[in-house]
């Protein structure tokens, strides 16, 4: 329909001015139209490519989940074990590893995981232009990211810092909320970007 009003336009067009005219005239709307091809195969390339990032953090995130959920439950055992003892560990390349011990030599040890937000939070400026239709969620999944980093940071200075047992309860609850939320969160919008369940996660 576009091209048939284009057409007539350009034919009533050709009865008034001379050849030469016409011809400029259609060389640029042909110019314009290529480029807007051309600049909508980018965004397509753009978008396909920063949502592959974004995925990917995800994944690596969802393992960041697991091995925080391990490290609340932890903390939970030490609350009503008087013999269990928690604590943060920095390696001699300063990994932080959380440690808990028990009594006749138990203990069991887990690296820190971080979390990840790189790709999104460098990337938010080239949705909103490229990829309106996720915009706004990857505004509130950042969102989500830091107040999983806020509970993450938190575990380590509480827990480095030697909290009371009532102090880390109350604290045992609000993340397990926290990270309940932020996985049905991050659940969500990688499904929107990948069309997939987030089944996997992503170590490196």
């Amino acid at each position: 329909m576009e091209n048939f009003i284009l057409f007539k336009i350009l034919n009533n067009v050709s009865n008034i001015l001379p050849a030469t005219v016409v011809a400029a005239v259609i060389l640029f709307v042909l110019k314009e139209i290529l480029e807007e091809i051309r600049r909508r195969k980018q965004n397509a390339r753009k978008r396909k490519a920063v949502r592959r990032l974004i995925s990917d953090e995800i994944e690596r995130n969802k393992f960041t989940i697991k091995v925080l959920r391990d490290c609340i439950s932890y903390i939970e055992e030490s609350i009503w074990d008087e013999n269990s003892q928690i604590l943060i560990r920095i390696g001699t390349l300063g990994q932080r590893y959380f440690r808990q011990e028990g009594s006749g030599g138990y203990r069991r040890e887990m690296p820190i995981r971080q979390v990840h937000n790189i790709a999104l939070s460098s990337n938010l400026f080239e949705v909103a232009k490229i990829d309106e239709e996720i915009f706004d969620r990857a505004l509130d999944l950042s969102d989500t990211l830091k107040e999983l980093d806020h509970v993450l940071q938190s575990m380590i200075e509480f827990v480095s810092n030697g909290e009371s047992a009532a102090f880390l309860e109350g604290f045992v609850d609000y993340a397990k909320g926290v990270l309940d939320d932020c996985e049905n969160k991050i659940s969500s919008f990688y499904k929107l970007i990948t069309k997939k369940e987030l089944e996997n996660h992503r170590i490196r």
